[in-house]
């Protein structure tokens, strides 16, 4: 029985030690690195939370990091724009946690990221609070959104709506009358109809909505007349529906930033009846889509948009363009169309000055069945810095940002060193075609001070379906133009080689053995000079069209 009352007693003593070590571990000062300032720790919680800002907030790797011990957590806790930003994607298991996030975030404004089914998560104090949300809904969850925004969208200034669903779109009437502070409003995926007018709202962007009429989208233009910034992706009216009769013209005459994205043929409709200050700035990505003009059927829009803008006043491809991306058709349609130039056909086209991103792709579609069309990736058959030999591309000497993609098969014969040359502020270049990463590294290694101010460098591999031409690329050398770099203090910030992924258990396009053999060589030296680099397996929306959703990173 002695016995017995020792080993309880020695097990005690144990426990007992056990938990004085566990509660100096969480109350007490015991951390190796507790002498930090505080201001030091809270950037470092600051960058941990930016980090995880997808996750859970109570689930997120920075809250963990808070509990280290007493003071680090009295520091954060005492820092509520540490608790500002509340994810809310699914129910958790644990709501006292939300309850316990909000009242860290004490009563600073708030950003939330919601669904339908954690909306009554959200009371009414907290609510009051809330300044910028988003919310994810499925067609099934579409009818309680907007009692939602009628109970709580007095505070907003920012609203985010998306539809999850691509295959069906539910119209979704937004009142003016519940969201009076509204200042941003973005929509993806959802027919917008408004009620009211939003005088404040001066920054509109509206993705993909599904099929939206002329009148529709008039509607909705003129239910925002004191817009400052307009972004239509995939959202003006079918070009088809350029038939109908248009509206009265309406004026955005406070708008000062434009972002198309957008077929091309669909932009001469939409030029019919809206018109823009002078002061306004535009960036444009058109989408020439179709087959070859035939006799009436073509309307020469192309043919328009290369023209000097005195001979084509409406459309804003202008001086104050300060960005604009074509993403071109077949090969053959532009050449038809650059025929109609006959004797006034320029040589050359030259950016407006205030230029400081251009991107230009022609897509070759080996084949018109439309099975193939999709599942084959559609690889650039023209683009910088020619059009098929017709036009010469020059760029201003101030241009930041540039996309050059050019397919297997055409002529990159160039004087890379003196074109690269005319570029010294260019900050982030992007290569795309093996042929033309051949031939801009090999003008870049023996010359370390071509591009001084570059920061990012991306190499995209758009394989072909035969290893024909593998890539002649030395990698010693090019990694020795880094390590020079590096010595002169122009290092790169990011280095990223991007290859094409397999696709539900099939390779969309064959891993050649040549340029896997490559980037691997790449990669492996680049970690011997302390570059960052990093290997991207996903398809590039240059080459492949392909979306966000579709892409896979490793």
């Amino acid at each position: 029985m002695a016995i017995i009352d020792a080993l309880e007693d020695l097990f005690s003593d144990s426990n007992n030690s056990l938990v004085e070590h566990r509660t100096d571990l969480t109350l007490k000062r015991t951390t190796g690195i507790d002498d930090l300032p505080s201001e030091l720790l809270l950037e470092i919680f600051k960058i941990l939370k930016d980090e995880g800002s997808n996750a859970q907030p109570f689930q997120a790797p920075w809250v963990p990091v808070t509990w280290v011990c007493r003071r680090w957590r009295v520091i954060a806790q005492n820092h509520p724009s540490l608790w500002s930003t509340l994810s809310l994607q699914q129910r958790p298991r644990e709501e006292a946690s939300v309850t316990a996030f909000l009242k860290n975030s004490a009563n600073v404004a708030l950003t939330l990221y919601m669904q339908p089914n954690t909306f009554s998560l959200l009371t009414a104090q907290p609510a009051r609070r809330v300044r910028d949300i988003a919310i994810s809904y499925t067609p099934q969850q579409r009818h309680y959104v907007p009692g939602f925004i009628k109970r709580a969208g007095l505070s907003w200034t920012s609203l985010e709506l998306h539809q999850q669903s691509v295959f069906t779109s539910h119209r979704m009437y937004l009142d003016a009358a519940h969201v009076p502070n509204l200042r941003r409003l973005q929509i993806r995926g959802i027919p917008l109809r408004p009620v009211g007018v939003f005088q404040g709202l001066a920054h509109l962007t509206i993705e993909r909505p599904g099929e939206y009429s002329v009148d529709a989208l008039y509607d909705v233009l003129q239910a925002c007349p004191n817009l400052v910034d307009l972004v239509l992706k995939y959202a003006l009216p079918y070009y088809e529906l350029r038939m109908e009769t248009p509206p009265n013209v309406l004026t955005l005459q406070k708008l000062e930033r434009l972002v198309l994205h957008t077929p091309g043929q669909d932009v001469a409709c939409f030029l019919t009846w809206v018109r823009f200050s002078r002061s306004a700035t535009f960036s444009i990505t058109l989408e020439y889509q179709g087959y070859p003009p035939i006799g009436d059927d073509y309307d020469g829009w192309l043919q328009a948009l290369l023209c000097p803008p005195q001979k084509s006043p409406s459309l804003p491809i202008t001086t104050h363009t300060r960005s604009l991306a074509l993403f071109l058709g077949c090969a053959d349609i532009i050449e038809a169309d650059l025929r109609l130039f006959g004797s006034t056909a320029p040589e050359r086209i030259t950016l407006p000055p205030k230029s400081s991103c251009w991107s230009l792709t022609v897509n070759n579609l080996d084949s018109l069945d439309d099975n193939r069309v999709f599942m084959t990736p559609m690889l650039p058959q023209c683009c910088l810095p020619t059009i098929a030999d017709l036009l010469e591309l020059v760029l201003p000497p101030n241009i930041t940002t540039l996309d050059l993609h050019i397919a297997p098969g055409l002529s990159v014969k160039q004087d890379w060193p003196a074109w690269l040359a005319r570029l010294p502020h260019l900050h982030e270049l992007t290569i795309g075609g093996v042929p033309l990463i051949s031939a801009i590294l090999s003008a870049l290694h023996p010359r370390p001070g071509l591009l001084p101010e570059l920061k990012t460098l991306r190499l995209c591999f758009a394989v072909l379906p035969e290893d024909k031409n593998p890539p002649k690329i030395d990698p010693e050398a090019f990694m020795a133009w880094i390590t020079l770099r590096l010595l002169a203090g122009m290092s790169l910030h990011t280095f990223t080689m991007q290859i094409p992924p397999g696709f539900r258990g099939q390779a969309l396009l064959p891993e050649l053995p040549a340029t896997v053999a490559l980037v691997r060589e790449l990669e492996s030296r680049a970690v011997g000079v302390d570059q960052p680099v990093q290997v991207c397996y996903r398809l590039c929306e240059t080459c492949h069209f392909a979306f966000d959703d579709v892409a896979s990173l490793h």
